[in-house]
């Protein structure tokens, strides 16, 4: 059977009526007259009336300066802002640098400025106005990356010491704080990240914060043979900080091994034959506690600090030092005696605990055993979970109590070298300590471990102690004192938390100073004022 073909749909024809009298003919093109208006308006002019003013490109140098508009921050330098037109105050704020403050006549641009935006640049050259405090942040900045570890593909350290140079360049004239900045810092140089820092920032103090010179490029080749021929340790240091090839290669060249040979030579010559002898010293009593004599004298650093007398992960090798006379404190500050200070000044008390945290001075866990409930009066044990401003104060506190025999002394924290030579004296070493050989959950009382030659206990083992020296790894390596202060404090001895064997007398640790743990203690020390 045949299949009916359908029939085509009948298509009704559409007719525009007229509106008003108005044919379509003559309302239809109106309309759309109106409509390609209105887009036009929307596009070309409403922008210019809604956002009248100019892009204004803001460049400072150096860059990174915080950018205000009318009082309001909209980000750091380099930035793009729209500003509105008319009168506009732009202030430029960067630390260590004088503030500016710019005041802009903005134009603006009514037609076509959604896609012609009217722009403005501003340009401006930032002046430091304390290179000593901007030298001073840029070390201990560099110090702080040089705790954090190896930088990574992912992790990488920013450029500190190269941006301080960068922004000193014009202000430094003589370039005396760049130069003691370099000098500084070269004792935190300690890995490939840091050290690329360390030369790229020697770079541009040679080339006054541009490109260097061939001369330039010998002056400094020549700084870094003079770092290191004043300071022969710093060998080691490099070495360490080279990719694991060039390390291989850096230990063949022969100035390498003589410089090396020559630095164990000259600390080996200040050793002494079958250790050192226990001299006989005096006693002096302080607040009923016993200070005994340490007597100065040069020794050797560091000696022990690995089975053959060195430690590159620390960078710890052995170097010839010099310490005066000093008494040290025969135990660890006790609970009971750093809870009488506490009576004398309440402000370093558990209930001033907030107040500490909130200047710095502590965290949150200062002095946090004292809330359980314990007669801390009687108590025997080390304090501990003490910042190192409060053991500070401790020791004003305690100076206020020595007896007129030892009015030309004064007390402090001792320094690295300082518990160290106590502790070789002592021998610590060499007998029982308080170390996690047995199950622990806190510190035994103070003198509960040998006493040691001199009869001095605990200097290893019960509590960490605090010392008055900023850490730096490889502050071994280097002649002579910091210029600035570090961003964390040298700690001393191991504790009751950690194994014997993890622990010697050259360990080095470090905390901030505000840091409040179990783990960590200090005793004081008695010196001549002025050393």
């Amino acid at each position: 059977m045949k299949k009916r073909e359908a029939e085509p749909e009948h298509i009704e024809p559409v007719e525009l009526k007229s509106v008003f009298g108005i044919p379509p003919t003559t309302y239809v093109p109106a309309v759309l007259g109106v409509v390609l208006a209105v887009i036009l308006f929307f596009l070309l002019v409403y922008p210019g009336i809604r956002n009248n003013g100019s892009v204004v490109r803001v460049e400072t140098v150096p860059e990174g300066a915080s950018v205000e508009v009318d009082g309001t921050r909209v980000g750091h330098t380099p930035l793009e802002v729209f500003v509105e037109r008319g009168t506009s105050t732009v202030t430029l704020r960067r630390p260590f640098f004088e503030e500016q403050e710019l005041t802009l006549d903005v134009p603006g641009r009514l037609f076509g400025s959604l896609f012609f935006p009217k722009r403005m640049d501003v340009e401006s050259e930032l002046e430091v106005s304390d290179p000593e405090a901007l030298t001073q942040q840029a070390a201990r900045d560099f110090n702080s990356w040089a705790l954090v570890g190896e930088a990574n593909a992912q992790y990488q350290f920013p450029p500190v010491l190269s941006t301080a140079v960068l922004d000193l360049s014009g202000a430094d004239a003589d370039r005396s704080h760049t130069k003691t900045l370099l000098d500084h810092a070269v004792r935190d140089v300690h890995s490939e990240a840091l050290l690329k820092d360390y030369l790229r920032a020697l770079a541009l103090d040679e080339g006054n914060g541009g490109a260097m010179t061939g001369l330039q490029a010998l002056g400094a080749l020549g700084r870094i043979a003079d770092l290191i021929a004043d300071n022969p340790g710093l060998a080691y240091a490099v070495r360490r900080a080279l990719p694991d090839g060039l390390a291989q290669a850096f230990e063949t060249e022969s100035w390498y091994e003589t410089t090396t040979e020559d630095y164990i030579t000259t600390a080996l010559a200040a050793t002494e034959e079958g250790g050192h002898e226990v001299p006989q010293t005096d006693r002096v009593e302080v607040a009923g506690q016993t200070f005994i004599e340490i007597p100065g004298r040069e020794y050797v650093m560091g000696m022990q600090g690995g089975e053959d007398g060195e430690n590159d992960g620390g960078l710890v090798r052995p170097h010839v030092v010099e310490v005066d006379r000093f008494y040290i404190m025969q135990t660890e500050v006790s609970r009971s005696l750093f809870y009488e200070f506490v009576r004398d000044r309440p402000e370093w008390g558990p209930s001033a605990r907030s107040e500490l945290v909130e200047s710095g001075r502590a965290t949150g866990d200062y002095l946090r055993d004292w809330d359980d409930g314990s007669d801390v009066a009687e108590s025997s044990r080390p304090v501990h979970n003490v910042s190192y401003y409060a053991a500070a104060a401790f020791t004003e506190w305690l100076e206020e109590r020595l007896p007129s025999e030892l009015a030309d002394f004064e007390v402090r924290l001792p320094r690295e070298a300082e518990w160290e030579w106590a502790t070789l004296l002592n021998a610590s070493e060499g007998y029982d300590a308080v170390f996690a050989e047995a199950a622990m959950s806190t510190p035994l009382p103070v003198g509960t471990s040998h006493p040691g030659k001199l009869g001095i206990h605990d200097l290893l083992g019960n509590v960490w102690e605090w010392t008055s020296d900023w850490y730096h790894r490889g502050d071994y390596l280097v002649d002579g004192e910091p210029h600035f202060e570090g961003s964390q404090r040298v700690v001393r001895g191991g504790s009751w938390a950690n194994e014997r064997r993890s622990v010697t007398t050259t360990t080095r640790g470090s905390q901030p100073p505000a840091w409040s743990t179990p783990f960590l203690g200090f005793r004081p020390v008695i010196v001549e004022a002025g050393e």
